[in-house]
C-alpha cells in the first residue's frame, strides 16, 4: 500500500510538472507568453493601485490648510475629479477616433461646421465627450450622489458639445533617423489637445438643505492620448508618398540605382536584355515606401521589411526573416549591390557601374576639333591675327607755302571781273627729298608754278540821240591777263596707326583693341622666342622685319602713284593718301616663323591642359543623376581648372612690358596664345552645355516638360539617398513643445517626451499582380523614352548615348495601422492599458451616439510620375530590347 502511494505521488508530480511546463513554455518561440500575460495583468493592477493612491494623496493635500472649509475641499476633489473624468471622456472620445477617424465627411452631419476635416473630427470627438462626461455626472455628481463631510455637490451637465474647447499643443520630433533631404515636420505636429468646458455647481449642506456655495467654474485637463500626433504623422505620409513629394525622389534614387546598374552591364555585355522592367519596380516601389516610413515614423513595419527583402532578394519570407539582422534597431540596404544582384552577374555589373562612375571627362575631343589640319580654326586665328599685327595705316601730310604772285599788268582796266581757278603752268619741280626722321617716314619738298586768266575792265559812258531823243549807256570794255603763282608743297608720310587688332574673347565676354603696342615697330631687329616641341624645349632668334617693309611698300605704291595728282591739286592740305596694309598688300612673309611659334604653343597648351585638366571624380552619374546636370557641371569644372592655370597658359608677361611688345611676331604669338585658352574655355562649355540643352529638350518633348521638371527634381533629391537605405525598427524618437510657427518654447515649457511608433501595413507587400486580386495594390508602367537604342547627342559629333524611362506609379494600403508604442493610455479589462492607434482603411464611419453614417474613412492612396536617366559612351545602342518599349503591370489603372 505504502508503496503504491508512493507510486501515485511521483505520477502526481509528474504531471503537475508537466502541466506547468506547458503552462510556462512556448516550444514555438523564444519568449513564453502565457507567463507575460500573467505578468502583465499583475502589472497593470498593481500600476492602478499605485495611481489610485496617488489621486488620493494628492486630493487629500488639498486639505492641509486649516483655512480651507468643508465646502470648499467638497468642491475642490469634485474639481480634480471632473478633470480626470474630462482626461478619460477625451480619451475615450480619441480611442474612437483614431480607431475610425472620418476622412470623407458627410456634408449634412452637424459636426460639419466649417468644411474642414480636421474641424469635423474634432466636433465629433467634443460630442462623444460630452457624451461621456455627462454619463459620468449623471452616476456620479446629479441627485446628491457625491457626499463629503456633510455636503453634497451637483453638476450642471454641459449643454451642448459645442461648449467644449481643444486647443492644440504642438511639438517637434527629434529623429534619431532624419534624411538628408525632404526632412518631415519641419513645422512640428499637433501632439494633445488641451480640453476645457464650463459647469455650473452647486454645494448643498446635507443637514439644512441649504446652498452654500453655487458658482460657475470651468474645468480644463490634457487629454493624455496623442491621438493627434498619430493623425498628423500620418497625413504627412500619406502626403509624402503622394504626387511630386518625397517618395517619388526615394523611387527614382533607387530606380536610378537600379537603371545603371543593369544599363552599364548592357552597355559592356549586351544583358540584361532589359535595363528597367517592371518586377523590378514592384520591389523599388515597396523599397521606397518603407524608407519614407522610417523617415517619417523612425519606424517600418516589421513584416513589410521581412516581405520586401524577401521579394528584392529572391528568397522566402522565412529566409529573409531567419537572414535579417538588425543593428542599433535598424536594417541597412546596400542599394547599390541589390540592384547588382538584379541583374543575375552581379560581379560585372558592379565592375562596370564603378569603372563609369569613375569616368572623367576632358576637353580632348574640343581642341581636335580646333586644330584639325593647316585649315583649323586655329591656323586661321593665327593668320588673321600675324596678318593684323604685321599691318600699318600709312598717309602723307600735305603742307603748302605761296610766294611770288605775279599779277598781270591790266594799266587801264582797274575794275576786278575775277579770276579763273589756279592750274600748274608747267610741271612740279623736285626740290629735295627728306629721309626718315623721327616720326616721319620719308619726305619730299616740289615746287610749282600755278597760272590762271584774271578779268579787268574799265568803264565809260556813252549818250547817242535817238528819235530826237538823248540816251545814255554804261559802256565797259575787258582785258585778260596770266597772273602767276610760285607755291612750295611739302609731302610727309606718316604712319596712323600699326598692329591694329580687335581680340575677341568669348569666355571672357571682351573686345580688346591692341593698337600702336609694337616697340619699335618700323625697325627691324633680332628677337628672343623660345617654344616646345614634341617635349622638346627650343629657343630660337629670328630677325623680325617689324613693319619696315611697309614704309616701302606705301611708298613704292601708293605714295607714288599718287603724289603728283597731290601736288598739283591747288589747296590741297592735311592727310591724303591713306593706305592700310590689310586693305592693300599684306606684309606678312617676315612674319612667317611667328605662326610657326604660335601654332607650337597652341600643341603645348593643348598637350598640358590633355594632361593637367580632367573632370573631378566627384561628378559623376550619381552625384548628378539627370545628365544634362552632370554635362554642365563637367563643363563647369573644366572651365575652372583651366582658369586656375590660365596665367600659365598664356604667359602674357613673357611678351608684354611697360605697354608694348618687343615686336609683331612676338604680339601674335601672345595674342594667339590668349585667344587659344579663352575659345578652348568658351569650346567646352559651348559643347557640353549643347549637349545638356539638348538632352533637357529631348526630355521635354518625350514626356512633357512638367514631367521631365518633376523627374529631374526627384533625382537631384534622390542623389542624396544613393549611399544606403535604413529601415528603422521602432527608434525613439524625442518630442519638444513648440509655437505654430515651429519655435521652440523656452523655460518651464520647455518640457520633452519620448515617442515611439509601431506600425502595421495591410498588405505587408504591395503587388502588382496576384491570383488573390484582393492584394493587387499596386499598379506600375514603365516607358522606355527613346525605345532600344537611345539617342545620340551631338554637339559636332556624338558625345553621349542617352535613354530615359519615364516611370508612373499608383497603389493603395488596404490598411496603415500606426500605434503609440510608449504610451499606453487607454484603460483595458485584461491587459490594464492599451496604447493610442490610428487606422486608415476602407469603411463607414457611424457616429457611436446617433448610430447615424457621418462619413467614411479611407485607405492611404498614392501615385506619381517620375523617370530615370542614363547616359553612355557613343558608339553602342543602350535600351530595352524586349517586352516592348511600353511595359503595363495587368491592373494599371484599375487601382481604386
Amino acid at each position: 500500500m505504502e508503496d503504491d502511494k508512493a507510486e501515485m505521488g511521483q505520477v502526481i508530480t509528474a504531471r503537475v510538472r508537466r502541466a506547468y511546463e506547458r503552462f510556462t513554455c512556448d516550444d514555438t518561440a523564444r519568449i513564453p507568453f502565457a507567463l507575460i500575460g500573467h505578468i502583465l495583468l499583475i502589472t497593470a493592477v498593481g500600476t492602478s493601485i499605485a495611481i489610485n493612491r496617488m489621486d488620493v494623496r494628492a486630493a487629500g493635500s488639498m486639505t492641509l490648510d486649516t483655512g480651507i472649509t468643508a465646502p470648499d475641499s467638497a468642491l475642490l476633489y469634485a474639481e480634480a475629479d471632473l478633470a480626470r473624468a474630462l482626461n478619460y471622456a477625451g480619451m475615450d472620445a480619441l480611442k474612437k477616433l483614431g480607431e475610425t477617424p472620418v476622412i470623407v465627411p458627410v456634408n449634412s452631419s452637424e459636426y460639419n461646421t466649417t468644411g474642414s476635416v480636421e474641424e469635423f473630427n474634432m466636433n465629433w470627438a467634443k460630442a462623444m465627450m460630452n457624451r461621456s462626461l455627462f454619463l459620468y455626472l449623471e452616476s456620479n455628481y446629479m441627485y446628491d450622489s457625491f457626499v463629503y463631510k456633510g455636503y453634497t455637490v451637483n453638476v450642471k451637465p454641459p449643454g451642448h458639445w459645442s461648449d467644449f474647447k481643444l486647443h492644440r499643443v504642438r511639438t517637434k520630433l527629434n529623429r534619431p533617423l532624419e534624411p538628408p533631404v525632404l526632412a518631415p515636420g519641419d513645422s512640428g505636429y499637433d501632439t494633445y489637445w488641451l480640453a476645457s468646458v464650463p459647469m455650473r455647481v452647486e454645494v448643498r449642506s446635507t443637514d439644512t438643505g441649504r446652498v452654500v456655495m453655487d458658482r460657475n467654474i470651468t474645468v480644463s485637463t490634457l487629454v493624455t492620448s496623442r491621438y493627434p500626433m498619430l493623425r498628423d504623422l500620418t497625413s504627412e505620409y500619406g502626403e509624402r508618398i503622394n504626387g511630386t513629394n518625397a517618395a517619388m525622389a526615394e523611387v527614382t534614387a533607387i530606380a536610378n540605382a537600379y537603371t545603371w546598374a543593369r544599363g552599364y552591364l548592357q552597355y559592356y555585355k549586351t544583358a540584361p536584355r532589359n535595363i528597367v522592367d517592371n518586377p523590378g519596380l514592384e520591389s523599388i516601389v515597396n523599397g521606397a515606401l518603407l524608407l519614407d516610413q522610417g523617415f517619417v515614423f523612425n519606424s517600418v513595419d516589421p513584416m513589410s521589411l521581412v516581405e520586401y527583402v524577401a521579394r528584392s532578394r529572391g528568397t522566402s519570407a522565412a529566409d529573409a526573416y531567419t537572414n535579417t539582422s538588425l543593428v542599433n534597431g535598424s536594417m541597412k540596404i546596400d542599394t547599390r549591390q541589390e540592384a547588382f544582384n538584379s541583374t543575375g552577374d552581379p560581379t560585372n555589373a558592379s565592375k562596370f557601374y564603378f569603372a563609369e562612375k569613375s569616368r572623367s571627362y576632358n576637353a580632348s575631343s574640343i581642341m581636335d576639333e580646333l586644330n584639325n589640319g593647316s585649315g583649323s580654326q586655329v591656323a586661321n586665328k593665327i593668320n588673321e591675327i600675324m596678318t593684323a599685327s604685321y599691318s600699318a595705316m600709312m598717309y602723307t601730310d600735305v603742307s603748302r607755302r605761296q610766294y611770288d604772285i605775279e599779277f598781270g599788268e591790266h594799266d587801264g582796266y582797274p575794275d576786278d571781273d575775277g579770276a579763273s581757278a589756279w592750274k600748274p603752268a608747267s610741271e612740279p619741280v623736285l626740290l629735295n627729298i627728306t629721309n626718315r626722321s623721327g616720326y616721319m617716314f620719308y619726305g619730299e619738298l616740289w615746287s610749282i608754278r600755278w597760272v590762271r586768266d584774271h578779268k579787268w575792265h574799265y568803264s565809260y559812258e556813252r549818250c547817242d540821240t535817238i528819235d530826237s531823243k538823248s540816251v545814255c549807256k554804261i559802256v565797259r570794255v575787258y582785258t585778260i591777263v596770266q597772273d602767276y603763282q610760285n607755291e612750295n608743297v611739302t609731302l610727309r608720310v606718316f604712319n596712323s596707326s600699326s598692329s591694329d587688332y580687335t581680340l575677341h574673347l568669348n569666355t571672357a565676354g571682351t573686345s580688346n583693341r591692341t593698337v600702336n603696342d609694337v616697340a619699335d615697330a618700323f625697325y627691324t631687329k633680332d628677337v628672343l622666342v623660345d617654344f616646345i616641341s614634341n617635349d622638346t624645349y627650343i629657343a630660337i632668334e629670328p630677325t623680325d622685319s617689324n613693319l619696315e617693309g611697309t614704309i616701302a611698300v606705301y611708298i613704292g605704291g601708293t605714295f607714288n602713284t599718287g603724289k603728283m595728282d597731290v601736288v598739283k591739286t591747288y589747296g590741297l592740305t592735311g592727310a591724303t593718301l591713306k593706305w592700310d596694309t590689310l586693305d592693300g598688300v599684306v606684309r606678312t612673309s617676315e612674319g612667317k616663323w611667328s605662326a610657326e611659334v604660335a601654332q607650337a604653343w597652341a600643341d603645348e597648351i593643348t598637350r598640358r591642359i590633355n594632361a593637367e585638366v580632367s573632370s573631378n571624380s566627384s561628378i559623376n552619374f550619381e552625384t548628378y543623376p539627370v545628365p544634362s546636370d552632370m554635362m554642365r557641371a563637367v563643363a563647369s569644372d573644366l572651365i575652372n581648372q583651366i582658369g586656375t592655370n590660365e596665367s600659365d597658359y598664356v604667359d602674357k608677361g613673357k611678351y608684354y612690358g611697360n605697354g608694348s611688345y618687343e615686336s609683331a611676331g612676338i604680339k601674335t604669338v601672345s595674342l594667339v596664345r590668349e585667344w587659344y585658352v579663352d575659345e578652348v574655355k568658351y569650346r567646352i562649355n559651348k559643347s557640353y552645355n549643347d549637349v545638356a540643352d539638348t538632352i533637357d529638350s529631348e526630355l521635354d518633348r518625350n514626356m512633357s516638360e512638367d514631367g521631365a521638371a518633376n523627374a529631374k527634381s526627384a533625382a537631384r533629391n534622390g542623389a542624396k539617398l544613393m549611399d544606403s537605405v535604413i529601415f528603422p525598427i521602432g527608434l525613439t524618437m524625442r518630442a519638444y513643445p513648440v509655437d505654430s510657427n515651429g519655435t521652440a518654447a523656452e523655460g518651464l515649457e520647455a518640457w520633452s517626451e519620448n515617442v515611439t511608433i509601431a506600425l502595421d501595413q495591410e498588405p505587408d507587400y504591395l503587388y502588382m499582380n496576384q491570383s488573390n486580386k484582393t492584394l493587387i495594390t499596386l499598379g506600375v508602367r514603365n516607358i522606355n523614352v527613346f525605345g532600344p537604342t537611345g539617342i545620340p547627342v551631338l554637339p559636332t559629333n556624338p558625345m553621349v548615348m542617352f535613354n530615359a524611362w519615364m516611370i508612373e506609379v499608383q497603389g493603395k494600403m488596404n490598411k496603415f495601422t500606426v500605434c503609440d508604442a510608449d504610451n499606453e493610455v487607454h484603460p483595458n479589462p485584461i491587459f490594464g492599458h492599451e496604447a493610442q492607434v490610428y487606422v486608415r482603411r476602407e469603411g463607414e464611419v457611424l457616429d457611436p451616439i446617433s448610430g447615424r453614417r457621418i462619413g467614411y474613412n479611407q485607405p492611404i492612396k498614392f501615385g506619381f510620375t517620375t523617370g530615370t536617366f542614363i547616359a553612355v559612351p557613343p558608339g553602342k545602342p543602350i535600351g530595352d530590347t524586349e517586352k516592348g518599349i511600353i511595359e503595363t503591370s495587368p491592373y494599371f489603372g484599375e487601382i481604386k
